[in-house]
């Protein structure tokens, strides 16, 4: 019995040693999201004040006139979701507002009203733009007002002209930051902002304690933003489990059955992002394809463009937050209705039922731009291609409609890139055995040497293929870099340098920028020999290393041994 009990004193303990680990895990998991989730509400913000600026922008077009401001308002109101109010104040004074009813009482002075004038004074001198709040809006919830200093001349403080504003929802800004999504992860939090020196409550849980906070400053606000990590039921069966004995099976059979839950909810989620995996998007298609609700659907297929290379350079680490903040910026223009799943890799898909009218160009401009995010204090950007098909026009068997979608995204990667496409009959017909081989096929099969290296000042090799390896008698890709001191200009044979720099350079500008070039000149290799190569190479920009140079090298059969110092410390490498 002694032994026993000391058994169990042990157990306990490390029971309960596991469990801190595995809470001090959990509590760095959640600071991250946390701040994921802070950089999201930030880009929604960010598109708020967007749309002052682009107010002021039409104010400074018409010199300071304001002409048709309704019909101008309307647009824009009607185009955010997130708006509650557009409104115009030249020389601070509340002017136009729309829409009108219901928001007469912000018709005031900003210069002069005791609560905002220090706010306009100071946005006024600094011309940075100023977000007051968050506040309780008459509508109900809470709201921000965004104020943008308006200048008829540029950085000029004394062409001050007056604001444009916009009146902002908190819940929807929230929900363009993907705010769902940390409920989806399994999390609680809640959301604070720092006004006048006291802490605002905006969403989530009131009243909780603990959890782990983080912060951010946006626009000169302060936001919290606490996290309330998940805490696993087997953590409490360790640390309670000497007092629970006579309840073991109990125990055991609950614990089974939650285990079966969290498995069929991982059977259709996908770890990383949170959405759904390709066996949960097939279930969606089937629940849709069975509502008669549905008068109207598309389905897209989303690729990110050289997501390998990404990798590749930057690391699997720098990806994975890729693939979370891409998952976030698709979940913002699905909306609640829309369905959003990863099918694995860098592969995406989207289910859009009953589209809104105008949806086809929101989504065109989101998929034909330039995507960002950042992580360890800094920035990456990215391009994605998809393929769009359309129910009932394409096909009424969303299987079927997949498959098309799927051949829409085909054509985009091969034929346009960085884009959009929507499925047309003819693209069924595309040959599609192309996309199947990659680099290193085409390099390894070319008859001839290939050799990438930057066009920039280090001319630094970025890759060689065995036949290029083979041409300088070297083995390995390791005695080629030391051979050629990872430079394109250390390859060339020392007294044909300045000639073929001259002869390329002489090209490349007779060619208007065309980036094409061609010569011969001699190279030498490890074991001293020197032959005369033919050159032929083209200029491009890649979209990660910047300007670069394909070159094809041809062997034209002219070799002999180098003389001299250069061929004696070649050959004793």
């Amino acid at each position: 019995m002694p032994a026993l009990l000391v058994g169990l004193v042990i157990m306990n303990a490390a029971a309960y040693g596991l469990s801190y680990t595995q809470r001090v895990n959990r509590n760095g998991d959640a600071m991250a999201y946390g701040q994921y989730k802070l950089n999201a509400l930030y880009r929604a913000i960010n598109t708020c004040t967007s749309v002052t600026e682009a107010l002021a922008d039409v104010i400074i077009i018409d010199k300071g006139e304001v002409a048709d401001f309704d019909t101008l308002a309307e647009a824009v109101y009607e185009k955010n979701d997130f708006l509650r109010s557009v409104q115009l104040a030249p020389d601070g004074v509340v002017t136009y507002v729309y829409p009108e009813q219901g928001n007469e009482s912000g018709k005031i002075n900003l210069f002069t009203d005791p609560d905002r004038k220090a706010e306009a004074y100071q946005a006024k001198r600094s011309g940075q733009t100023n977000v007051a709040g968050p506040f309780n809006l008459k509508q109900g919830g809470f709201g921000m007002a965004i104020r943008q200093p308006v200048y008829l001349e540029k950085d000029d403080t004394g062409s001050f002209w007056g604001f444009s504003i916009v009146i902002c929802d908190m819940d929807d800004v929230l929900h363009q930051a993907a705010f769902e999504s940390i409920d989806r992860m399994g999390y609680k939090y809640r959301l604070t902002a720092v006004v006048d020196n006291e802490e605002v409550f905006v969403s989530g849980l009131k009243g909780k304690t603990g959890g782990v906070t983080v912060e951010q400053t946006i626009y000169g606000k302060r936001w919290r933003l606490t996290m309330f990590p998940k805490v696993s039921i087997t953590d409490r069966l360790f640390f309670w489990g000497f007092m629970g004995m006579m309840f073991l099976i109990v125990l055991l059979v609950s614990a089974l059955v939650s285990r079966n839950r969290a498995l069929i909810s991982l059977n259709d989620t996908d770890a990383l992002t949170g959405l759904k995996n390709r066996r949960g998007f097939d279930k969606a298609m089937a629940e849709m394809a069975a509502d008669r609700k549905v008068q109207s659907a598309c389905i897209i297929a989303i690729d990110i463009n050289n997501f390998k290379s990404f990798n590749d350079l930057y690391g699997h680490s720098v990806g994975d937050v890729l693939l979370m903040s891409f998952a976030d910026e698709l979940s913002e223009i699905t909306g609640r209705t829309g369905i959003l799943s990863r099918n694995g890799g860098d592969e995406f898909q989207m289910l859009i039922k009953n589209p809104k009218p105008g949806w086809e160009k929101s989504v065109q401009d989101f998929f034909n731009g330039k995507h960002y995010f950042e992580t360890g204090d800094k920035e990456y950007f990215f391009y994605v291609s998809a393929g769009a098909a359309m129910y009932p026009q394409d096909s009424r068997d969303f299987h079927e409609l997949y498959r098309k979608a799927d051949a829409a995204l085909y054509h985009a990667k091969s034929k346009v890139h960085h884009h959009i496409s929507y499925f047309r009959a003819e693209m069924d017909d595309e040959n599609r055995k192309q996309m199947g081989f990659t680099f290193k096929d085409l390099a390894g099969g070319t008859p001839g040497a290939v050799l990438i290296y930057k066009d920039d000042a280090s001319r630094e090799i970025l890759y060689a293929n065995d036949a290029c390896l083979h041409l300088f008698g070297c083995d390995t890709m390791q005695q080629f870099m030391q051979l050629t001191k990872r430079s394109f200009g250390t390859l060339i044979y020392s007294d044909d340098v300045s000639l073929v720099e001259q002869d390329i350079q002489n090209r490349q500008q007779d060619l208007a920028g065309e980036g094409e070039e061609t010569c011969k000149y001699r190279i030498l290799t490890k074991q001293g020999t020197v032959k005369e190569v033919y050159h032929a190479g083209r200029r491009v920009r890649h979209e990660y290393y910047g300007e670069i140079c394909y070159v094809l090298l041809l062997d034209l059969g002219m070799t002999r041994q180098a003389e001299g110092r250069e061929g004696e410390n070649n050959s004793s490498e």
